[in-house]
């Protein structure tokens, strides 16, 4: 699990989901993206990097596939999972 990366180092991680060999889970909190709801989890499909958007497959049906912002991500990834610990959520990377 990636965690307490900086904006710049995200954005490397993010980028590099487009590596055939590379896969990613983000671990996010929905309210600062939809503005309500807890804790989420679903893959990173890709980033498109002149746009600077990341390619969030979601699992939940009733969102879909959606674009953001890599910097609404990070902000979505890195809030407060475990408030008994302040863990915050991250990003998980699977390699082949």
């Amino acid at each position: 699990m990636l965690r307490d990366l900086d904006l710049a180092s995200f954005r490397r991680e993010i980028a590099r989901s487009n590596d055939p060999a590379l896969r990613y889970v983000a671990n996010f909190s929905r309210g600062p993206l939809f503005g309500r709801g807890g804790g989420h989890h679903s893959p990173v499909g890709g980033f498109l990097e002149r746009e600077d958007l990341a390619f969030v497959l979601d699992v939940n049906s009733r969102f879909g596939p959606w674009l953001v912002s890599t910097e609404r991500l990070f902000a979505a990834i890195y809030t407060i999972a475990d408030r008994s610990t302040g863990t915050t959520r991250g990003l998980a990377r699977f390699e082949r």
